[in-house]
Formats: structure tokens, sequence, C-alpha cells
């Protein structure tokens, strides 16, 4: 048996907090508060590894050096863009489980 890390440090809040560059600091943290006082409430706790995993995402694309002007073509229209349909080939499915888990 393998011992097996107690923390996933990718959702370091330290960690996140520096990866991020100057001008997503302060959302990441307004954003990380949030979540830790909202997770005071039972059945909330999830809250805080939900803003740590989305920011743990996002800093991964903001490493990308390319990021920004990535992000003025999708935004211009003028992305070579894939339907998620091509890019996920079982998506329906996917789609058609998370909707019946949800009760929709």
């Amino acid at each position: 048996m393998s011992a097996q890390p107690v923390h996933d440090l990718r959702y370091s809040p330290k960690a996140i907090l520096q990866s991020l560059p100057e001008q997503y600091r302060q959302e990441f943290l307004t954003q990380y508060w949030k979540a830790l006082e909202d997770a005071r409430e039972p059945g909330e706790y999830h809250r805080v590894h939900d803003v740590l995993h989305l920011w743990w995402l996002s800093s991964l694309a903001l490493a990308d050096p390319d990021y920004e002007a990535s992000l003025q073509e999708v935004l211009n229209g003028t992305a070579i863009t894939v339907p998620i349909e091509a890019a996920i080939p079982d998506y329906e499915e996917r789609l058609a489980r998370v909707r019946a888990q949800r009760g929709r």
C-alpha cells in the first residue's frame, strides 16, 4: 500500500494566490473569503473546494502566455472553435446523466 497525500497541493490557497497574476489576486481572495463564510452553513462546506478548484484551473489558464490573446479572439468571435459534441464524443450521454442526477 502506498502512502497517499493528505491534502491536494493543487488546492492550496497560498499556492493558487502566488501563481495568479497580480490583477486576479484580489478577486480570488474575495471569492475565497466568501466561500469560507458560506461554508459555515451545514451543507455548504463544498463551496471552499469549488472555489479552490475553479481558481486552480484558472491559474493554469492564466499561466499560458497566449491566454489574453486567445481570450480576445473568443470575445471578438474570431477564435477557431470546435463544437462540444466533437470535443467530447459522449457529451450528450454525459449531459443526460447529470440532468437525471439533478432530477431535471
